[in-house]
């Protein structure tokens, strides 16, 4: 997994130049370093895992609902 780099000094002096007080400043930069570490990232491969499973979501609904026609149509048009 890769990381993401945070430069916490640089985000509390940014709050602070946005008129910020220390304490909120430093109690976000704390915050947001903390959801950082706890967050997952998404990667290519799960990119790729969840195109592979709405492929094969697709084609069994297609699959199924070609069966569902063959089977109703003749019903309904009496043949």
């Amino acid at each position: 997994m890769s990381r993401i780099t945070f430069d916490t000094m640089k985000f509390v002096d940014t709050l602070k130049e946005a008129e910020f007080d220390e304490k909120q400043a430093k109690a976000l930069a704390k915050a947001q370093s903390e959801a950082n570490e706890q967050g997952s990232f998404v990667t290519n491969q799960d990119f790729s895992a969840a195109k592979l499973d709405i492929v094969k979501w697709m084609i069994g609904l297609f699959l199924g609902q070609t069966a569902l026609l063959l089977t109703v149509f003749p019903k309904i048009l009496g043949h």
